[in-house]
């Protein structure tokens, strides 16, 4: 399943890549490090700063069908990268300031 696509496109994209270190501080301010043996997940923070009613609509079915637990494609358009994302956080949508008819969302997404 792929996510749904503004035809405004989306004004930024933000990725975040988690820190790949396990610190532990021991008692006397000693901090032992290593790296963790698992991949890399990126997280990204989609801006749709223009979203039309359908558009809006389309984004709020989607997340019904997959909540947060399903995974689906979504294409990176800055990189024209495609990833395997689930939902971080449950999407919000309020109206543009910009234009009234419009709405705005941020969408956090983590790679599977």
């Amino acid at each position: 399943m792929k996510s749904p696509t503004s035809s405004f496109g989306c004004y930024s994209v933000e990725k975040q890549r988690p820190s790949s270190v396990i610190k532990t501080e021991f008692e006397k301010g000693y901090i032992q490090a290593r790296e963790r043996f698992t991949r890399d997940r990126c997280v990204f923070v989609v801006a749709f700063p223009h979203l039309k009613i359908t558009e809006k609509d389309a984004f709020e079915a989607h997340f019904e069908s997959v909540r947060q637990s399903g995974i689906f494609e979504w294409t990176n358009t800055k990189e024209s990268k495609t990833y395997q994302v689930r939902y971080k956080e449950i999407p919000t949508f309020k109206i543009s300031k910009d234009a009234s008819m419009l709405y705005e969302t941020l969408l956090t997404l983590e790679e599977v």
